[in-house]
């Protein structure tokens, strides 16, 4: 179906009536697997505007993103009419979370919404039926069926997004999900839960390929938290203790502009800091960089690596950060010449100057 269907076109409905016949005739797994494909292509090719000039549809970036919305909705009518007939498969539980989830970060970069975090929270909600059915069931099935499929996209999804190669620093975690993962898989018999705990603890190690560089850390600290000393994470164990050493010495930390008592009628500021050891900063050569957008200068050098816009990629991050409950006004930041540091209260740590954030409630 899926290789004579034009790699342009979003699947419909009556297209799938004409090929598979009555829904409620079809196994739940069957559905499922139809509903992660239509997910991942909504996911991948069927947004890429480049797709769609390579098939010459002639859409514009709105008919595609109306498109590719419309196609969340098929999916997820597929999905329900589907759990009316089947409402314990776990597997179509789990589609209909990837796909709430999914739909609602699309949604939210094609329009701000303020309903995002609870859309959210009802995709995470819907992860949690879903490893329910799942324990339901797993003490029957058979060892070649038994998967943590269920954890590991719930863990994805809680990192920021279902996919793991899409996490990325514009995507924004949950930390609030990790201890229910954990707790999901402890609440099996105490021999099925090693077992999935230590598939789970395997996978953070062998499932890294495709994680973005800055994204490993994240990915790593939320693997932890779920899997704890587990033996089974040990090669993942040892590059989380070198991230960790990494990243321990230097730290943002926030300070509000006067009181803490705000309102939503007036803005407010931040000053955003860096704490750091003297000997990071020392080794560094300072953080003047990071002050810089070092695309937009002549002879701009980054040890070796690609030169970066630093103040825009902050200035992203606080606005994905802090968006849905603030509005950023504007983000000042020090000049890379007057980034000196002064003492910390803590010995042998420093304060350097970084950025300052005028923000409003909403």
């Amino acid at each position: 179906f899926t290789a004579c269907h034009s790699g342009a076109e979003v699947f419909k409905l009556d297209r799938f009536r004409e090929v598979f016949g009555d829904f409620e005739k079809l196994k739940p797994e069957t559905i499922a697997a139809i509903c992660e494909k239509m997910r991942s292509n909504l996911a991948a090719n069927w947004r890429d505007i480049r797709n769609q000039e390579q098939y010459q549809t002639n859409r514009r970036e709105p008919e595609v993103q109306q498109e590719v919305l419309d196609g969340y909705q098929t999916d997820m009518q597929l999905a329900e009419e589907a759990l009316k007939a089947s409402p314990n498969s776990w597997r179509l539980r789990l589609a209909k979370a990837t796909l709430m989830f999914d739909q609602n970060a699309y949604a939210q970069t094609v329009q701000k919404s303020s309903e995002f975090s609870d859309r959210r929270d009802a995709a995470f909600e819907q992860f949690l039926v879903a490893s329910q059915k799942y324990a339901d069931v797993v003490p029957e099935l058979e060892k070649k069926d038994k998967t943590t499929d269920v954890y590991d996209f719930w863990f994805y999804a809680a990192l920021g997004a279902v996919d793991l190669g899409k996490v990325s620093d514009k995507t924004v975690p949950d930390l609030n999900q990790y201890p229910r993962i954990k707790e999901a898989m402890e609440s099996l018999s105490p021999e099925l839960a090693e077992w999935h705990m230590a598939r789970f603890a395997n996978n953070l190690f062998t499932r890294m390929s495709p994680i973005k560089p800055e994204i490993k850390f994240r990915y790593l600290r939320g693997g932890f938290a779920i899997v704890g000393e587990h033996p089974r994470a040990y090669e993942a164990k040892n590059l989380y203790d070198y991230y960790k050493d990494l990243v321990h010495e230097i730290k943002f930390t926030v300070l509000i502009d006067g009181t803490d008592q705000v309102g939503h009628d007036e803005p407010f500021g931040c000053y955003v800091n860096i704490l750091h050891t003297n000997e990071i900063e020392r080794e560094s050569g300072g953080f003047g960089k990071y002050a810089q957008n070092q695309n937009s200068m002549m002879y701009a050098y980054n040890y070796g690596r690609p030169t970066e816009n630093y103040r825009d990629k902050f200035t992203d991050n606080v606005e994905l950060a802090l968006g849905e409950h603030f509005e950023i006004l504007n983000v000042t930041f020090q000049s890379a010449d007057s980034m000196k540091s002064r003492p910390a209260p803590k010995p042998g740590w420093r304060i350097t100057p970084y950025a300052y954030v005028l923000l409003k409630a909403r």
